[in-house]
């Protein structure tokens, strides 16, 4: 084979043998989690609702609005919304929050800063909360009635 020939070859191998390469779509299949929450009957607004995956995948999470109404969004689904189908185990969490009257010292905007939680301790905890979920194909709807007690 002369020179002109293995160089157009070598390109064309070349090509295809790369062509197999590069980042492969990591985004995994999410499915659609709405849900209401609720403290001893009232919708709980302001809070973080977090769904730890009892098995292998990601941990999604949400917030409650005035409502008590939240969507679940996990940092690789497909859509950015929702999580993979499993069980989980649910916690809440809802704090305080406290603004500073005063200006910071360097002259930016007031801070916020997080004061104590206002929920029963059991439920920041995933071993001892008692809110289970199962997410299974298509649209999920959870509601999460929690207890002050």
């Amino acid at each position: 084979m002369t020179t002109q020939r293995i160089i157009p070859f070598c390109f064309i191998l070349s090509i295809v043998l790369l062509s197999g390469c590069g980042a492969k779509n990591t985004r995994i299949k999410t499915e659609m989690v709405e849900g209401v929450i609720t403290l001893d009957g009232v919708p709980l607004s302001k809070a973080t609702i977090t769904f730890h995956p009892q098995s292998g995948s990601e941990v999604a999470s949400g917030f409650s609005k005035e409502d008590g109404t939240f969507v679940v969004t996990s940092q690789n689904g497909a859509t950015g919304k929702g999580a993979v189908a499993g069980e989980y185990t649910v916690t809440v969490e809802k704090s305080e929050i406290i603004f500073s009257t005063q200006d910071s010292p360097t002259g930016g905007a007031p801070s916020a800063t997080y004061g104590p939680q206002l929920l029963p301790a059991h439920y920041l905890d995933k071993v001892k909360t008692p809110l289970k979920a199962e997410i299974k194909p298509g649209k999920n709807r959870v509601l999460l009635e929690l207890s002050s007690k």
